[in-house]
């Protein structure tokens, strides 16, 4: 969510991406035990759960500027990172995703500017992979409605069997900014504002992946 007041809740963690301030949940038993012992996430200087500091300096990372990747190491910070893409592309963002986790990707701050993209341009677009729907059909997921408005510039496949042994997850911003989890349950990853080459690897995968896969069903009925 996006406030006038910029002091995170109990169940809450605020951050600054772009001079942008947002507020996000944090779902963890264990963040929320600890959230009172939280430094505020100024500038997207993050302090993990474990209060091991980790800077993730996003406020000076510009999508297809410099080559360096960042280490992302809890889901605050995977959530900035995919914020801060988002934020920045202006032609394409493509997620593939085992679960589309909730923690990263059910986020407002997020979602509106995943629809911002989409109301940007026609040719502007939204291309979502999701290997296992389940969560979201028995859990809910707010990114369902924002493509139920906008079923033409933001679309959202089940993986196709042939390929649900894949295990990694990403997002790629207009083919050059590439946020990277080689395993998708842990978070542990990387994110790169510029990483064209295995950005558009990705997206090539990711277009072959998206061809023979088809809308689950089960989501296009499901209440929210």
């Amino acid at each position: 969510m996006v406030r006038n007041n910029f002091h995170p809740g109990p169940n809450e963690a605020s951050f600054k991406v772009g001079g942008v301030h947002s507020i996000i949940l944090v779902h963890h038993r264990r963040a929320k035990r600890r959230l009172p012992r939280f430094i505020r996430f100024g500038y997207c200087r993050a302090f993990r759960i474990d209060e091991n500091p980790m800077s993730i300096d996003l406020q000076s990372c510009r999508l297809g500027e410099g080559a360096t990747p960042l280490a992302l190491e809890s889901s605050v910070d995977h959530c900035a990172a995919a914020l801060a893409l988002a934020t920045q592309a202006t032609r394409s963002v493509h997620i593939f995703s085992q679960q589309l986790d909730r923690r990263v990707y059910d986020q407002k701050p997020f979602i509106e500017a995943l629809t911002q993209l989409a109301l940007r341009s026609p040719q502007c677009k939204v291309l979502i992979l999701v290997r296992d729907t389940n969560d979201m059909i028995h859990n809910g997921h707010r990114l369902i409605e924002a493509i139920r408005r906008l079923p033409s510039r933001m679309q959202l496949r089940k993986v196709h069997e042939d390929f649900l042994n894949t295990t990694d997850e990403f997002v790629v911003a207009d083919e050059t900014g590439l946020l990277l989890r080689r395993i998708a349950t842990r978070y542990d990853g990387s994110v790169n504002f510029n990483a064209r080459k295995e950005a558009g690897e990705r997206v090539k995968f990711f277009n072959e992946v998206w061809r023979p896969s088809e809308p689950d069903p089960k989501l296009k009925h499901l209440s929210i």
